[in-house]
């Protein structure tokens, strides 16, 4: 399967790139193993992007997003790429149901989040413990610990509260979370913040969670339905790191290769800034685009 570019990855970056590139004339395909807005799926509100003075929440933008990218004609491919390799002048992509073949690529594969083994965890606690929140979305009427005390974490809390009963829990005192995150937990009836818990041990109690707290004033117990973890995230680099460093460093200088989005942004995980990185991209690419065609 041939395309003049290819983008893996369909978060607000590799959307903005597809939008883009379409708007300068191009077919490019979308790859995407899960589905389309990476993070955007998590958000509870997106506050800081520009035209949505109230906020939206971020399920409601990918739809919007979804739409532009079909209105655009954008093709939308749902593979997990395992390799890329470039050979006679086209990247070569080897996914596990197709392979791809560009001229130009853009790498757009987000984060991942940090897992960890939560003391006495078993088999059996996997439908129980979770490190994202889409799997808990439609829960109602259950109680459910989040471990983590960052931005993450507030807004896991103000989203699953609307149903549920929700506690946050972290070792410090002090929390890490934008204050305008922590005053409206603060205020929810539905949201316990818990500084100083650090869980000790979890054990499965009929189906229940039994979840064992250290505290400042001694071990604490208590029954949940469910434990989510929000410590973090790391940039989805294994593809990356499977590709050959010299050619990568070549044909990023030459304007073929890009790598935009959070998975090269470090702290800088922000919507606004995930797009910006996906429309200059679009932008240069097109401009070497134009070049190589000027001189065959």
């Amino acid at each position: 399967m041939n395309y003049q570019v290819c983008i893996i990855g369909g978060g607000p970056a590799g959307i903005a790139a597809g939008i883009q590139l379409s708007r300068s004339g191009y077919s490019p395909l979308l790859i995407e193993k899960y589905r389309i807005g990476g993070l955007l799926w998590h958000a509870n509100l997106v506050e800081n992007y520009p035209g949505f003075p109230n906020g939206i929440r971020g399920p409601v933008l990918v739809h919007k997003m979804q739409l532009q990218l079909a209105q655009h004609g954008v093709d939308v491919v749902f593979d997990s790429i395992e390799s890329v390799h470039y050979a006679k002048g086209r990247f070569q992509l080897t996914g596990n149901d197709n392979n791809y073949s560009c001229t130009g690529l853009l790498v757009a594969t987000g984060t991942s989040p940090r897992i960890v083994t939560p003391p006495g965890f078993t088999d059996s606690m996997a439908n129980k413990v979770f490190f994202e929140i889409p799997p808990l979305i439609d829960k109602q009427d259950k109680t459910i610990a989040i471990i983590g005390g960052g931005d993450a974490a507030f807004d896991y809390a103000l989203n699953l509260a609307k149903k549920n009963s929700v506690s946050i829990n972290y070792r410090s005192m002090q929390d890490r979370c934008l204050s305008i995150l922590r005053e409206r937990a603060e205020e929810h009836n539905y949201i316990q913040i818990c500084p100083g818990y650090e869980l000790k041990h979890l054990d499965c109690m009929d189906n229940y969670l039994a979840v064992t707290w250290n505290t400042a004033s001694g071990s604490y117990r208590e029954y949940v339905d469910y434990v989510l973890y929000a410590i973090g995230r790391e940039p989805e680099n294994d593809l990356l790191a499977r590709m050959d460093l010299t050619a990568m460093e070549s044909l990023t200088s030459q304007g073929l290769l890009h790598v935009i989005g959070d998975v090269k942004n470090g702290l800088y995980r922000q919507m606004s800034i995930a797009v910006g990185d996906g429309i200059r991209a679009a932008m240069q690419l097109h401009q070497t685009m134009q070049q190589m065609s000027s001189t065959t």
